[in-house]
């Protein structure tokens, strides 16, 4: 399930990073389903290889336990699933496919739905692994088992809750951007607002997430029976509360495993697959629900919980210094003489090139966080919970003894290693040299709480970190002096190169020097008198500048209507032409103006609605 999550993340980060050119057209969706319908035939012929392989392996395998054969087959499955996030990468760059959901919502783009419509491929492909393992799977059980559909429903319900707090926090937010868009902006705008936010947002998730999965899953109560009745006692004994006791009944029940799923104890669940019911005597499932009532009684959920809220905090902070990156390497392509000019003016390629240069490091960069940093605690926390049923029953004999049956005593999967896990083998020997050494148990669980004050004081630091970088600016000025420095030492050998003064001034723009930036516009409207993009930002800082030699309200508006002439489709322009009108007095204009932007615009809609606004307010205040 670990492994699983990575994945979706993966796909969820790869989407959301993607920034396709705005110019750029969805390509026609006859192309777009044959490229889809031809990927994911192709998927489905590797994975079918694979499994044929993996059913022609061992020569020993007719005489492994179903148990065993379980775990490798899952195993085979996780790996192609990684298979399958290489292949939603090629889907989203290759046939273009946020642009293809954009396009049909009409650039609206609303948040849950955008993110459910861009994951999709990816389901597609999952659905193609399903279907290429559905006959080794139906051989393993013996060939008495569900229906093809029915199994492919059960993988999606399966996998379906992975998704919810994703899109229950872009859900959110798009109906917060709906009731009360003014707090969203400013959610938007603060890093600490939107982590204080967001961590608030993940309690109320964790608080409804437990129910959410049981009904979504359809777990039926444990029976009652001797099972239940002395599960109930044991908890009872230990003071542990719950909401319900379930049996796990997806993937026909095939795994014997347990788990306890929620935080709070009124909203928290145990689950209990039929396999381990039928696998266990009653003290090896005391033992192992004493193994998952550590997890509850360390607070190794709620842990957890902060650490995606850490995902958030190191994701934006990788955002931030890959931009300061992109600067330093620029510079370093100046001074070692390579331009990229040429390749960069096509909107597409640019769009793409840098696309990728912000996904891939970032992607590497949360992936590694999430796969050594929580796969560290993991394995730490899993030995933490394996003391506590030592600690309850008082003897590690009923665990060992369920690890060992669980295993099916094969010595190929007890040694098997995991990522988020030590391995059985390792457990249980962890477990014996704890009960002959009690002064070991003491020492790791201060080990764990040294690893979790670590990593609370790195959790802060990154936030005072963020919230520097973003809401104060740390390093936007040595930044850009280095951009501006890079700049002007490509115009003492190209002065008469028109991109390169417009950068420039845009540089000049962020470092409020209004005085550079108007003397680097004009140059480029000598160059070229009917450069758009130079009219407009000309345009705005005569509009918006503080300063009152700069005020130039007229001047503005002509240059405005020159830009909006040269380039009528483009939302930024005639939001400065608006910005224009509503300078002179001229609301109405403006309002017209500023609804055609908000019809245009593809992406910061919430900006050209506040604008829009605005020039509302005025209208009417003078009508």
């Amino acid at each position: 399930m670990y492994a699983n999550l990575i994945a979706f993340l993966a796909v969820i980060l790869l989407y959301e990073l993607y920034a396709p050119s705005p110019a750029a057209a969805a390509p026609p969706w006859g192309e777009t389903l044959l490229g889809l319908s031809t990927s994911a035939f192709l998927f489905y012929v590797m994975c079918r290889a694979a499994f044929r392989r993996w059913e022609r392996g061992d020569p020993l395998r007719p005489h492994w336990e179903t148990d065993t054969l379980s775990i490798l087959h899952a195993s085979l499955i996780q790996r192609l699933t990684i298979f399958a996030v290489g292949g939603y990468a090629l889907i989203l760059y290759l046939l273009r496919w946020k642009t293809s959901v954009w396009g049909l919502l009409g650039g609206e783009r609303l948040g849950a739905l955008s993110g459910l419509l861009g994951i999709l491929p990816f389901i597609l492909l999952l659905v193609s692994l399903w279907s290429a393992s559905y006959p080794s799977r139906r051989a393993l059980m013996g060939g008495d088992t569900i229906s093809l559909p029915v199994h492919l429903l059960g993988r999606l319900k399966l996998h379906l809750p992975i998704l919810f707090p994703w899109l229950g926090v872009l859900l959110v937010m798009d109906l917060l951007g709906l009731v009360a868009p003014e707090l969203a902006a400013r959610i938007e705008g603060d890093p600490l607002l939107a982590v204080l936010a967001f961590f608030g947002l993940l309690v109320v998730l964790a608080w409804s997430f437990p129910w959410l999965v049981v009904k979504v899953w359809r777990c039926p109560p444990l029976p009652p029976g001797p099972a239940r009745r002395r599960l109930e006692q044991f908890f009872a004994r230990n003071g542990f509360r719950y909401a319900g006791m379930v049996q796990w009944t997806l993937l026909e029940g095939s795994l014997s495993t347990a788990g306890i799923l929620g935080i709070f104890p009124r909203t928290r669940y145990i689950l209990v697959t039929p396999s381990l019911l039928n696998l266990l005597d009653e003290e090896e499932l005391e033992a192992v629900m004493a193994h998952e009532m550590g997890h509850a009684r360390h607070r190794h959920m709620l842990f957890y919980l902060l650490f995606m809220l850490g995902l958030t905090v190191i994701f934006e902070l990788s955002l931030e210094f890959l931009a300061v990156a992109f600067t330093s390497a620029a510079a370093a392509l100046e001074v070692w003489g390579k331009d990229l000019g040429s390749l960069l003016q096509r909107p597409e390629t640019a769009s793409t090139l840098i696309s990728l240069g912000i996904t891939v490091p970032a992607l590497g960069l949360v992936l590694a966080y999430f796969r050594f940093g929580f796969g560290l605690f993991s394995r730490h926390f899993e030995r933490q919970s394996d003391l506590h049923a030592l600690e309850v029953q008082g003897t590690s004999v009923p665990l060992i003894r369920a690890f060992q049956k669980i295993s099916g005593f094969n010595p190929f999967i007890r040694r098997l290693p995991s990522w988020h896990h030590f391995s059985i083998q390792q457990r249980m020997d962890f477990l014996r040299d704890c009960e002959i050494h009690p002064e070991l148990i003491a020492r790791h669980h201060r080990r764990v709480r040294r690893m979790v004050l670590s990593y609370l004081v790195l959790f802060l630091l990154s936030v005072v970190l963020l919230t520097g970088m973003k809401a104060w600016r740390w390093g936007d000025g040595w930044t850009l002096a280095l951009l501006q420095g890079m700049l002007e030492r490509r115009l003492e050998h190209r002065p008469q190169d028109p991109t390169l003064w417009l950068a420039l001034g845009n540089v000049a723009m962020e470092r409020s020097d209004t005085a550079a930036a108007e003397e680097a516009y004009l140059r480029v409207l000598s160059l070229r008198p009917e450069d758009a993009e130079a009219l407009n930002n000309l345009a705005w800082l005569y509009a918006t500048s503080k300063e009152p030699s700069f005020r130039r309200p007229q001047e503005a508006l002509r240059l405005a209507e020159m830009a909006a002439r040269l380039a009528p489709s483009s939302p930024h322009i005639l939001d400065t032409l608006a910005e224009a009108y509503f300078l002179n007095g001229r609301h109405l204009e403006a309002v017209e103006v500023e609804r055609k932007a908000l019809r245009l615009a593809r992406e910061n809609r919430d900006y050209y609605r506040r604008q829009l606004e605005r020039f509302l307010r005025a209208l009417s205040s003078s009508s």
